[in-house]
């Protein structure tokens, strides 16, 4: 159990590799707090297979586009275990859009999701564990 009792974050857990890392932490012991953007089917069932392993593990459902909804994350994070051990920005998102139908609007959401969100996380992560 190279993981018990610490707590890690891993976003974008809701499916594919986000949820297979959040089960195999969970399987080595580790508390998980399962990611999603809301609250849905797939974050309630991402946490059921996490919780099998580790009843202590929780779900946040956060929007990554928006920097508040990051902040209170963390600080719910903070009030419920008081620290934080790993982080593992998984999140992101794409469009399959042609380049040239590509609106501007979408490229943002792109940018703020895969490369502000990770920032962001790994500084209030980085608070949460010194």
């Amino acid at each position: 159990m190279r993981f018990t009792d610490k707590v890690i974050l891993v976003t974008g857990s809701v499916s594919g590799i986000g949820r297979a890392t959040a089960e195999r932490f969970a399987c080595e012991g580790g508390i998980v707090i399962v990611h999603g953007p809301d609250e849905s089917s797939d974050l309630s069932e991402s946490l059921k297979r996490v919780q099998k392993y580790q009843p202590a593990s929780i779900s946040i459902a956060c929007e990554l586009s928006d920097s508040t909804s990051i902040r209170e994350m963390f600080a719910n994070i903070k009030n419920h275990f008081g620290f934080l051990d790993i982080l593992v920005n998984n999140a992101a998102t794409q469009t399959s859009v042609p380049f040239l139908e590509l609106q501007e609007s979408d490229w943002d959401r792109i940018l703020v999701v895969n490369l502000k969100a990770p920032f962001l996380c790994s500084q209030l992560a980085a608070l949460l564990m010194i």
